[in-house]
């Protein structure tokens, strides 16, 4: 579509109420199976209200109406309070549930000269010169709260059955941190699950809670300072990213033209056994090493890398053999790459590129299993440095491994080395 100007966006129809979570929260009962829970926002201080008591009486109604699956709409949620969005878990959980560490501060004590230029809310005393004795000094000159991180233990109303969260990219701050909480919930129990797309905000933990507000004197443009750096409890974040999902069900531009909602239909009619596909048991986040040949020099370099591989949702289905390969590469301070791609194998076939790609073909030549593990040679052609090339890799398949040589070689020629991609998940899942 064409821009349109400011006066023009702003003429536009449409609800612009600020949400809140009162009014963004609603429960939907598609069947008798299937009930959805959206929470369009965690914001609960303009219009607040006891979140306890609000999910309280909405699980009260799935227990009664004995719900199987619950969907857990929190596409549009972009944070907001803690206990709006704390008080889910209690319904979620089977055990005590701690969602953050203890918070951080890099200073406890802000100059009275400077107090002057910035402001806050809440208690600006306590913001800008706590007492010392709430605070011990921690690694790397942190000052850390000594409050004990608060812990949720099962509500006796909590949901029992299955349980798939709807996440997009407008997440951000407490709904991510959330959002990487019930992940790991489901990673243990094997009955919740994430749906959708990558999410904004940090799953590890954002810099807000407490934040000052600066007006520069000469633009009037008004800046934030966080003072608190929140960790979440988890040990499957990526430093720099949000969550990645379990099932990916990115929206693309037809399905948005057609008003197709892929991660609502992936959620209604995915089913829970995983996939069939040779490339399930890598499923999920792996960490390891990018080791490669340097075209100009020709020798080795090292990459820190993580893997996070999906299967990929289309209409209602798991897509034949589709997965979702997100890499994460650490090129040195101030340097992340990241990309995205899509493999499928199907018969002999392995299959790479986006969907708007014309993408690349290898014929799979042969299938050995090592141990638990399996592992496939690829074989097929293109241009290596300009020049036409036959590519081989070896694709080693497992659920504590995953590797990918891949090696090259002119017409009549040797085997030459170019590049390995090596992961591996700890028994724990850690992989931050």
């Amino acid at each position: 579509l064409a821009p349109i100007s400011y006066t023009s966006w702003k003429s536009l129809g449409g609800d612009t109420a600020p949400l809140d979570f009162v009014s963004g929260t609603h429960l939907t009962m598609r069947n008798d199976a299937n009930a959805v829970l959206t929470i369009r926002s965690f914001v609960n201080y303009r219009t607040p209200v006891n979140a306890d008591s609000l999910y309280r009486s909405l699980f009260a109604q799935l227990s009664k109406r004995h719900v199987k699956h619950l969907v857990i709409d929190l596409r549009d949620n972009g944070g907001g309070s803690d206990d709006a969005s704390n008080a889910l878990l209690p319904y979620l959980t089977d055990v005590p549930v701690q969602p953050v560490n203890a918070s951080r501060r890099r200073t406890i004590s802000i100059a009275a000269s400077l107090r002057k230029s910035f402001s806050t809310w809440g208690d600006a005393s306590a913001i800008f010169a706590p007492a010392d004795s709430l605070f011990m000094l921690g690694p790397g000159g942190m000052f850390i709260e000594r409050a004990a991180p608060e812990r949720f233990r099962p509500a006796p109303e909590r949901f029992t059955g299955r349980v798939s969260v709807l996440t997009g990219k407008r997440n951000a701050s407490g709904a991510t941190m959330l959002i990487a909480v019930l992940q790991q919930i489901g990673a243990r129990t094997g009955r919740l699950r994430v749906i959708g797309e990558e999410t904004g905000g940090s799953a590890e933990g954002p810099t807000a809670g407490q934040v000052l507000f600066l007006t520069l004197p000469s633009s009037d443009v008004r800046v934030r300072v966080p003072l608190k750096r929140a960790d979440v409890n988890v040990t499957n974040a990526v430093s720099g990213f949000g969550v990645f999902p379990d099932i990916d069900a990115t929206e693309t531009l037809d399905d948005f033209r057609a008003r197709r909602d892929v991660a609502m239909d992936a959620a209604i009619h995915i089913p829970w056994a995983k996939s069939s596909s040779p490339l399930s048991p890598i499923g999920g986040l792996m960490i390891g090493v990018l080791e490669y040949r340097d075209y100009q020099s020709g020798r080795r370099v090292l990459l820190p890398t993580w893997q996070h591989m999906s299967p990929m949702a289309e209409r209602g289905a798991v897509r034949a053999a589709a997965f979702r390969e997100r890499v994460v590469y650490d090129d040195g301070p101030g340097n992340t790459i990241y990309s995205t791609n899509e493999i499928r194998v199907v018969g002999n076939l392995w299959i790479e590129g986006e969907a708007s790609e014309t993408p690349d073909t290898l014929r799979i030549v042969a299938r050995t299993v090592v141990g638990p593990d399996t592992v496939l040679t690829l074989r097929g052609s293109g241009m290596d440095d300009n020049k036409p090339v036959e590519f081989r890799y070896t694709v080693t398949l497992g659920a504590r491994v995953s590797r990918r040589l891949k090696e090259f070689r002119m017409p009549g020629g040797p085997w030459e080395y170019r590049h390995e991609y090596r992961f591996t998940r700890e028994p724990t899942g850690r992989v931050n």
